[in-house]
């Protein structure tokens, strides 16, 4: 599974990646500004600016790799999960982020499209060995 930890300090704010069943260290948080470039000053959370929209992008890209599912839900997530991040330290999980994405999803296909991503999530962690609840 992958996590998120988020880290704001006097340089600014820092979001790390880690697949819990890799051996490798936890690495930077792409900003996947390739798809839409909200904010050249990077990450940022708890509230819902250009930081906060580039941070939801960049986790539903990196989660699930779909770039028009992560274009199309990311405002929302924005709003329902990440504006609400608090304080300087923070982690949640790629199924923390995709229950988010189900949570505020506007349309039948939006809500159609998060099911099939949680559930390919929850299914490549099994496959892994991963506990996965239900």
């Amino acid at each position: 599974m992958k996590v998120f930890f988020g880290l704001r300090t006097e340089q600014g704010c820092q979001v790390f990646t880690w697949d819990t069943l890799a051996p490798a260290r936890p690495t930077l948080l792409d900003p996947a500004r390739e798809l839409w470039n909200h904010s050249p000053d990077g990450f940022n959370w708890g509230y819902g600016g250009s930081g906060p929209a580039q941070l939801a992008l960049a986790m539903l890209y990196e989660i699930t790799g779909d770039q028009d599912f992560s274009i199309h839900m990311h405002q929302d997530v924005k709003f329902g999960l990440v504006g609400k991040l608090e304080g300087n330290c923070w982690a949640r999980s790629e199924e923390d982020v995709l229950k988010a994405a189900l949570a505020v999803a506007r349309t039948p296909e939006a809500k159609e499209q998060a099911v099939q991503h949680l559930a390919a999530s929850r299914n490549r962690r099994r496959t892994r060995g991963e506990k996965v609840d239900a």
